[in-house]
């Protein structure tokens, strides 16, 4: 099971506990990886389902998948910034120096906070490209620039990081759950069944406002 930690920390716990409980005897073996880490390990054979982002458009026609939720933008802000407006206009990010996850580790979210800023009217100045959230955020504690992060990064402990809802609030980035088409096992068929009961108080936890 490939999994994206900070996304899925919110549920795939309890989760994997009801499988344990109905499959005592089936073994789950866990890999957490950035998108483009999961696409490898299921070409290795590693991996039978992933928690992660859309796969792109060359790898879904050999992929199904299953939408978990979708989720909002953020900024991710030094907590030394006073920040008094509950949203914060994309806009007038354009004169910061911005922390960005690669676009090699997830060009999913990359692509569409770089959009997010062109379609805002401006480029965004990307100082440092980093590999995990857990450096996007620590990078941004350190003062060395701002990032546009899913709501789902705050799942992370960062005290010194303020998240603050984005205006415009109009883009989504989904992450679901993905698996190759071939004839799945049995394991995985049983998996998928829980996933699909689950799915509704997943989503209801995870519902952004």
């Amino acid at each position: 099971i490939g999994f994206i930690g900070f996304a899925a920390y919110p549920f795939l716990s309890g989760l994997l506990r009801k499988y344990k409980t109905r499959y005592p005897r089936v073994e789950l073996r866990l890999e957490e990886n950035v998108p483009s880490g999961q696409d490898i390990a299921f070409d290795r054979g590693e991996i039978d389902i992933g928690f992660t982002r859309p796969p792109s458009t060359g790898r879904g026609s050999s992929c199904e998948s299953r939408l978990i939720f979708r989720e909002p933008l953020v900024a991710a802000l030094p907590r030394g910034r006073k920040v008094t407006a509950k949203r914060i206009r994309i806009a007038d990010l354009a004169s910061e120096r911005f922390v960005i996850f690669q676009r090699a580790s997830s060009p999913e979210v990359f692509d569409t906070i770089v959009r997010a800023c062109n379609d805002n009217g401006f480029s965004p100045r990307l100082h440092n490209e980093l590999n995990n959230m857990h450096s996007v955020l620590s990078t941004v504690e350190a003062g060395e620039g701002v990032a546009i992060v899913p709501a789902s990064a705050r799942n992370l402990r960062a005290d010194n990081i303020s998240f603050v809802r984005l205006q415009p609030d109009n883009v989504r980035i989904d992450f679901v759950a993905i698996w190759r088409k071939n004839e799945p096992s049995i394991a995985l068929k049983t998996f998928l069944e829980l996933l699909d009961e689950e799915l509704p108080a997943i989503r209801k936890k995870k519902r952004y406002t």
